[in-house]
């Protein structure tokens, strides 16, 4: 994010205060920096603003990515109760184009899901790359120092292998899921 912090001095009727403030309070300018793209089409905005990602967006992407759309409360309550939601969206459009989010416990572990990206865009790989270096640098910002795994499917096991360091299978960790039956 490109920006300063400036200091404001504001006064108390007893004595002065020293505050400090965003110098673009109440001005409509964009806090996050524009991802520039080669693609003109593919021109994105990433932030990580929870608010901007609304639930019908995310079930686009879902049924986009070939998934089963979701319960919209409950993809609401997700977004909500997620430690950190990095989104991208289209300048031309407004768009919601990728996603990912993550929870976290705040000291050992956190958990990347939803990694969505449209895959009518003309390079949807570089935009999943670059959403994915955004949500692990605010995750190290986070919580510095703690583990990450990831929840993607089986195609994307190559991508996420060559790209970001992750490992299949890691020292023979599986991932195990109730079945709903169950529950």
């Amino acid at each position: 994010m490109l920006g300063f912090v400036g200091i404001c001095v504001g006064f108390s009727r007893a004595r002065g205060r020293v505050r400090m403030c965003d110098p673009y309070e109440g001005m409509n300018i964009p806090r996050e920096r524009p991802n520039i793209n080669k693609l003109a089409a593919q021109r994105s905005t990433i932030s990580t603003d929870k608010s901007a990602v609304k639930p019908e967006e995310m079930n686009d992407l879902l049924v986009k990515n070939g998934k089963k759309a979701r319960n919209l409360y409950r993809i609401r309550k997700s977004l909500h109760f997620s430690s950190l939601v990095v989104s991208a969206r289209l300048v031309i459009k407004d768009e919601l184009v990728a996603m990912a989010r993550a929870l976290t416990d705040g000291a050992l572990n956190s958990t990347i899901w939803d990694v969505l990206v449209d895959p009518e865009l003309p390079d949807p790989n570089s935009l999943k790359r670059q959403i994915m270096e955004r949500t692990l640098k605010e995750l190290r910002e986070m919580v510095p120092g703690c583990s990450v795994a990831l929840i993607a499917p089986a195609e994307d096991t190559e991508f996420y292998e060559s790209v970001h360091s992750f490992k299949a299978d890691a020292n023979g960790v599986k991932l195990m899921a109730l079945q709903e039956e169950n529950w």
